[in-house]
């Protein structure tokens, strides 16, 4: 359980590490004596592009669990008064208590992200980002079955697709997605490709541009999932020499949720997302995204509603993201997930396209 020790802890752990940093800076910055000044300005500019970006995600991770941990221990207070007559406030506080245990996962998974990105993670390597364009039509390349290790202990088994350019696999450059499938029936290993984006690469319907990753997540819940689906697709890029700026994120159902928790978690990552029959709280993380959301109409679940997908998207825009919504018209949950992804659309560009391919050429401002 989260706690005020924990983010003492924490604040802590920070403290060393930036402490850490700025040893490794000023041990960079002696061996420049002598230097000349275009060499030095050259050294300077590496080491801002190294560690300005991995600075400034972790501390933006750590500032948003705080501003949470607030939200929670103001709940804790709530639920305190309440419980003077339990039986009276029963479902408020059960209401109440599903809140706080959605906070601690967030609060836990944001901390993870905090501490997590190594330096080594950010290279000062030139990036290559490939025009998909100039590549010409893919056919259908490999779908392969691999396993990762996050180093918070979680393994994911996942699905990695790479397309096929003029009868190669070369990657270096290409844009990344993350799909993931819903809860419920869905949430099996066998269930991973049985519906939306998956079972069109796995019957290979489609062709897609770019690289798609497909992971079974077991525990949507889990204060370990966000971090290690982010760890995962860092994991791909650098493998696979992919663009870090062209990564996008989508899912369906409790994917979808997932998809807006990863945004929140992670500012500043992922450069499109694709959320289909669901939604979640909307920060200003979702300023530095592009939103193309998809529902049904007749969807009233919880956090999967079209109503509720109307108001995350028009939050979104309200702060000054950029966020669209198609509604299936007399189309329940499931529905959704199968044809979003074998269709094409009118997309928030103007053109027609699939939403994949729309999703491939967005790039991280």
């Amino acid at each position: 359980m989260v706690s005020g020790g924990t983010v003492i802890s924490d604040l802590n752990t920070m403290n060393n590490y930036f402490n850490s940093l700025s040893t490794e800076v000023s041990g960079l910055s002696g061996s420049w004596k002598g230097a000349s000044y275009t060499n030095l300005s050259s050294k300077v500019e590496e080491m801002v592009s190294k560690y300005s970006g991995v600075i400034s995600s972790e501390m933006n991770a750590f500032a948003s669990a705080c501003d949470l941990y607030v939200e929670y221990i103001q709940i804790k207070g709530e639920i305190s008064s309440l419980q003077s007559d339990s039986e009276k406030n029963s479902g408020q506080i059960a209401s109440l208590s599903a809140k706080l245990t959605e906070l601690k996962n967030q609060i836990e998974s944001l901390l993870a992200a905090a501490k997590g990105e190594s330096l080594e993670g950010a290279s000062s390597s030139t990036i290559t980002t490939t025009s998909l364009g100039s590549l010409g039509t893919p056919t259908y390349g490999s779908f392969d079955e691999r396993s990762f290790k996050a180093s918070n202990g979680l393994t994911i088994r996942y699905y990695l697709y790479r397309p096929n350019y003029n009868g190669n696999l070369d990657t270096e450059g290409l844009p990344v997605m993350l799909y993931m499938h819903g809860g419920g029936n869905d949430n099996s290993w066998s269930g991973t490709l049985a519906r939306g984006l998956s079972k069109e690469l796995k019957n290979q319907t489609i062709n897609p541009s770019g690289i798609c990753i497909i992971p079974f997540v077991q525990n949507f819940g889990s204060s370990k999932t966000i971090p290690a689906l982010k760890e995962l697709c860092d994991e791909v890029v650098q493998t696979q020499k992919a663009d870090p700026n062209r990564v996008s994120v989508s899912g369906h159902s409790y994917g979808a949720i997932t998809t807006y928790r990863l945004i929140n978690a992670f500012p500043n990552y992922f450069s499109a997302a694709i959320p289909i029959s669901g939604f979640d709280k909307v920060t200003d993380a979702f300023k530095n995204v592009r939103v193309w959301a998809f529902n049904g109409e007749l969807d009233h679940g919880q956090n999967t509603s079209n109503e509720g997908a109307k108001k995350a998207v028009n939050a979104i825009n309200s702060i000054g993201g950029n966020a669209q919504l198609y509604t299936y018209e007399r189309a329940g949950h499931g529905y959704v997930q199968d044809y979003t992804y074998q269709r094409e659309f009118t997309s928030p560009d103007g053109d027609v396209t699939t939403p994949l391919e729309w999703a491939f050429r967005q790039v991280k401002s």
